[in-house]
């Protein structure tokens, strides 16, 4: 059974693609290029699928290497990238010994067939990748490449933030319509209930009885809303103390 060096400094791709190699090959796993490049010295794969963009050392970087180490240059070498799309990085990823360039995501028969191919070509006897001609143009190119995606990265980035705020802007205003709702429900509980409090010491005074009556079902039907109220009350006020401990948290994370 062939073994597979996969490279991904993303855990959950990393799982996806074990997940998918998993039964058919022995796979071996690595977050970044260094590592990928120290354990394939201590124990060589026969096929290596990295990612591009990663910390430490990338794709291009692992790639020089690769191919510039005699016992890991005959090892074929896919990138398989969702940051590097375009067609002067699959240009530039060939012109340094890449076997494959994928763009994530590939369908999973697709990929896998891909990898059946690269496995076959590298057991061929003219299987020989040439050696990386790095010359001063190809580490402009590989800058040109890189700042390029530096830059994507960072608009990526300031847009994340900026919509970030925006939320945070749109929760601050939602808190403060909470505060008046409570303020205005607290001010018309108190305008009901003082001059109930006047209609009910004063009954005494009215003698007849049916308008006595009516009276008494009208303040039925004010102290069952002012109920409401209490309870709705209470209700924003939970809601209020949770917001707060909610923004409290945020803070604090």
């Amino acid at each position: 059974m062939s073994e597979i060096l996969i490279v991904d400094d993303n855990e959950q791709n990393l799982y996806m693609l074990e997940s998918l190699l998993r039964g058919q090959y022995k796979v071996k796993m690595a977050h970044n290029g260094e590592e990928a490049l120290n354990e394939a010295l201590m124990s060589p794969p026969d096929l290596i699928i990295t990612d591009v963009l990663m910390p430490v050392m990338d794709g291009f970087q692992l790639c020089l290497r690769w191919r510039s180490t005699e016992t890991l240059r005959r090892i074929p070498l896919i990138f398989y990238t969702a940051t590097y799309t375009e067609p002067q990085d699959e240009k530039f990823a060939m012109s340094i010994g890449v076997d494959r360039f994928i763009v994530k995501p590939q369908r999973p028969e697709l990929l896998l067939n891909t990898i059946s191919e690269v496995l076959a070509e590298s057991k061929g006897e003219d299987y020989l990748p040439d050696l990386p001609k790095v010359d001063f143009k190809a580490l402009q190119e590989y800058n040109e490449i890189l700042f390029r995606k530096l830059q994507k990265k960072v608009i990526q980035l300031e847009t994340e933030i900026a919509h970030r705020k925006m939320l945070q802007e749109n929760e601050r205003r939602a808190h403060q319509q909470i505060e008046r709702n409570l303020e205005q429900m607290a001010a018309l509980n108190d305008q009901i209930r003082n001059p109930l409090t006047v209609i009910v010491a004063r009954m005494s005074l009215v003698d007849d009885s049916k308008t006595k009556e009516q009276v008494l079902e009208a303040v039925r039907t004010i102290d069952e809303i002012l109920k409401r109220l209490d309870e709705g009350y209470a209700d924003s006020t939970k809601v209020r103390e949770f917001l707060r401990k909610h923004d409290q948290i945020s803070k604090e994370g």
